[in-house]
């Protein structure tokens, strides 16, 4: 177990990812480390850490080769929404307005660093037209 400057809590833990192949839904349990608590969770496939929501086993997005980084963004995303909600959430306007800006504001504060210049560039646009939207 580690506790992260943010106290969240991360344990092991197996999980339910769901992927959709060919039309067909299916789930697979992983082997995956859950921030407490939260709704969220993450597990290696492989290649990279992949951020996951509990609740449905839905991905969440951006990959991440490094497990501190995947460790800071689920800081940074968990206060922002009920991440214990069903996946109807990821279709609600509020979410959509409001929580993914932030989701990529914090992926890019956390990856600065290697993010390649285009993508970063992106994601600058969406967090500034986020910004002058309110």
């Amino acid at each position: 177990m580690q506790a992260s400057s943010t106290e969240l809590q991360f344990e092991s833990q197996t999980f339910f990812i769901t992927q959709v192949k060919e039309k067909e839904t299916c789930q697979t349990e992983v082997e995956g480390t859950v921030a407490e608590g939260t709704g969220l969770g993450y597990h290696f496939n492989g290649e990279h850490y992949v951020p996951t929501h509990l609740a449905s086993g839905f991905g969440l997005g951006p990959y991440f080769f490094f497990e501190q980084d995947i460790h800071s963004w689920i800081e940074a995303i968990a206060p922002l929404t009920d991440w214990k909600r069903e996946a109807s959430i990821f279709f609600e306007l509020e979410y959509i307005r409001e929580v993914v800006p932030l989701m990529k504001e914090a992926l890019l504060c956390i990856t600065r660093d290697y993010v390649t210049l285009s993508h970063r560039e992106e994601l600058l646009k969406v967090s500034r037209a986020y910004a002058t939207q309110k």
